[in-house]
C-alpha cells in the first residue's frame, strides 16, 4: 500500500470521524429544542381550575375527577346549551395517550401523544383542538357535528386504571335516539367505537375533517416528487393490499365497488386508522389540503368522509388506532399495518407482498448492524 492511499485512507477516516461528530451535536440540539418546545408547550396551557372533587372507584382502578379540559380554546371556552344540555368536555388519560371527547357532536376533539414507543417528540398534538376533530356523525343528510348530545358521565377527567371506561353520548333523532359509546382500552392504544342507530335511519357518514399533525420537525418546502408529501398520507387496505394516497384535491374510493378494512392517515412516525374488522363496502372520500401559507411541497393535511347505507354492514363500530409505525410491533398486530410502511404495486409481479417482506429483511439488517456501528450510512 503506497503512501497516496493511506493518506487517502486516513483523509476518509477523519472526515467519518468529522461526520459522526456533527451528526452527535446535531442530535443532542435537536433533542434539546424538543424538551423546551415540550416544556413551552405545557407551560403555555392555561390551568385546569378545579370544578369538583375526586373520586376513586376501587373496582376498575380507575381515577376521576373534574377539571377543565387538555386545552380549551376561547371559543370552547363559551358554554352552548342543546336542549338544556350543558356543553362539556371529557378529557380521557391512557397509558398510550390523551384524548379530549366533546359532546358538541359526539366527537373526538383532541388526541395527545407522550412519546413512540419511548422516542422524544417534537409535537405532542396529533388532532388540535382548534381544529373540527375526528368522528363526527351524519344521517340521512343532516349533520349532527353541531348538536349537543346528552351523557350520564359527571367526570370530565378520567385517569385510566386497569379496566376499560366507556363514554356514551345519545341524542333523539326520528322516532328513537342515536347513542354512540367510545370504551378506552388499558393494554392497547385504541378507542373502541360503537353506534347504535334508530330503524328508520336509511343512509349515514362518518366525517374526520380536524386531520393528522406531524409529531416530528421536518423542514418545510425541501420535497422532491413523491417524497413532497413528507409521509402525509391516507392509507387503507382495500381487502388485499394496503394502498396510499398523497395528493392535493379531492379523490373518492370505492365509488362502485370494492371493499375496505382498514383506513386512516400516516405521518412519518405515526398513523391513526378506524379499523372495522370486517370488509365493509362505503365509499371513502378524501381531500387533501396544501396550506397557503406554507411553502410548496409541504407536508399535507387531509380530511376523510366514510359514507354508506345504514345497514347492518356499516362501518359505524370500528376500533380508532393509535399506531406508532415500528416494523416488528406493527407486523405482529397482523393486520396488514406493516404495508403501511412498505407498500409494492399488486400489478407489479406481485410486489405487495415480495417488496414489502424484503423492506423488512432489510430494515432488520440495517438494525442489526447499527447496534455495532450506531451510523445508519455506514450501516
Amino acid at each position: 500500500m503506497n503512501r497516496n492511499t493511506l493518506l487517502g485512507w486516513a483523509l476518509l477516516m477523519l472526515l467519518f470521524l468529522s461526520w459522526t461528530q456533527y451528526k452527535n451535536n446535531t442530535a443532542r440540539k435537536q433533542y434539546q429544542e424538543i424538551q423546551k418546545h415540550k416544556a413551552d408547550s405545557l407551560a403555555a396551557l392555561p390551568p385546569a381550575p378545579r370544578v369538583g372533587t375526586a373520586t376513586t372507584t376501587e373496582e376498575s382502578n380507575t381515577e376521576m375527577k373534574t377539571e377543565a379540559p387538555l386545552s380549551v380554546s376561547p371559543l370552547r371556552r363559551e358554554m352552548q346549551e342543546g336542549g338544556g344540555i350543558p356543553h362539556r368536555f371529557f378529557r380521557v388519560e391512557t397509558p398510550h395517550f390523551t384524548a379530549v371527547l366533546d359532546n358538541r357532536g359526539a366527537r373526538l376533539s383532541e388526541l395527545r401523544i407522550a412519546d413512540l414507543e419511548g422516542k422524544p417528540i417534537y409535537n405532542p398534538v396529533l388532532i388540535r383542538p382548534e381544529s373540527e376533530g375526528a368522528l363526527t356523525l351524519t344521517l340521512d343528510n343532516h349533520s349532527l357535528a353541531d348538536v349537543v348530545w346528552k351523557t350520564v358521565s359527571t367526570d370530565t377527567v378520567i385517569h385510566l386504571g386497569s379496566q376499560p371506561v366507556a363514554l356514551s353520548f345519545s341524542t333523539p333523532y326520528g322516532k328513537g335516539e342515536v347513542i354512540r359509546t367510545y370504551t378506552f382500552l388499558p393494554d392497547r392504544p385504541v378507542i373502541r367505537h360503537e353506534t347504535k342507530l334508530p330503524e328508520e335511519v336509511s343512509s349515514y357518514a362518518l366525517e374526520w375533517k380536524g386531520g393528522l399533525e406531524e409529531t416530528e420537525k421536518i423542514a418545510q418546502g425541501q420535497g422532491i416528487g413523491l417524497t413532497s408529501g413528507f409521509f402525509s398520507e391516507v392509507v387503507y387496505d382495500n381487502g388485499v393490499s394496503a394502498q396510499r394516497w398523497a395528493r392535493s384535491g379531492e379523490k373518492t374510493f370505492n365509488a362502485e365497488s370494492g371493499v375496505i378494512r382498514w383506513l386512516g392517515m400516516r405521518r412519518k412516525y405515526v398513523a391513526a386508522l378506524l379499523d372495522f374488522h370486517k370488509e365493509i363496502q362505503d365509499r371513502l372520500e378524501v381531500t387533501g389540503h396544501d396550506d397557503p401559507d406554507l411553502p410548496k411541497n409541504s407536508p399535507r393535511h387531509y380530511s376523510l368522509r366514510v359514507a354508506g347505507n345504514a345497514d347492518e354492514a356499516n362501518a359505524l363500530n370500528f376500533d380508532f388506532v393509535v399506531l406508532p409505525l415500528k416494523y416488528d410491533k406493527v407486523k405482529a398486530i397482523g393486520r396488514n399495518y406493516e404495508q403501511i410502511l412498505f407498500s409494492g404495486w399488486e400489478w407489479f409481479m406481485r410486489a405487495d407482498i415480495w417488496y414489502v417482506k424484503l423492506c423488512g429483511l432489510v430494515l432488520k439488517l440495517l438494525n442489526l448492524f447499527h447496534q455495532w456501528i450506531p451510523n445508519y450510512g455506514i450501516a
